[in-house]
């Protein structure tokens, strides 16, 4: 059991790192211009993205060395903000040697631990929840949403944008995520 907690703990810090990013300078680009956000309003709509990370083994936590791939997709208006990630946690359970009947009852146990109600952070003002898929894929997904009131300039720091204005892309700590940045397309 601790070890399954540790492993729930794990993957939150990752969940974590992949939504609000660390700050290091973003790769360069595809050939597109980019530039710093420097208003909340340039955040204004939906946008998403699917990435694939390796995660490196945990020695502290007895996690093996994985392959994950996450959806995300943030809507801001106005001041109303939802974000919405999805973990695709298949490779965790077949690093752990799951597969089959294992891999369901693995996942029933992992998903009876992440899976959260309802909760509201009085700080931020945001309520996540947090489901999970029943079988097989073997899905976690968060959603976070409520009122951005307070969402300064300093917010923004290392949140580029696009010439276009179609891509906006979060600075990642390679050393971390094994990505140096997380690009979301506008919906």
């Amino acid at each position: 059991m601790r070890r399954s907690k540790a492993l729930v703990a794990a993957l939150m810090v990752v969940s974590l790192l992949l939504v609000l990013g660390a700050c290091s300078s973003p790769a360069g680009g595809s050939g597109a211009t980019w530039s710093a956000v420097t208003s909340p309003s340039q955040l204004t709509g939906t946008w998403a993205g699917t990435i694939t990370v390796n995660v490196p083994a945990n020695s502290q936590t007895g996690m093996p060395a994985f392959t994950q791939s996450v959806g995300l997709t943030l809507a801001y208006v106005g001041t109303s903000m939802t974000v919405t990630e999805t973990l695709d946690m298949t490779g965790l359970l077949t690093a752990m040697g799951a597969t089959g009947a294992a891999a369901d009852a693995a996942w029933a146990s992992l998903a009876a631990m992440m899976a959260q109600p309802a909760t509201l952070d009085p700080a931020t003002g945001m309520t996540t929840t947090i489901t999970c898929s029943t079988g097989s894929p073997y899905v976690m997904t968060m959603t976070m949403t409520g009122a951005v009131t307070n969402l300064a300039t300093a917010d923004l720091t290392g949140i580029e944008i696009n010439s276009t204005g179609t891509q906006i892309r979060f600075p990642m700590d390679a050393a971390e995520t094994g990505i140096s940045s997380l690009t979301l397309t506008k919906q």
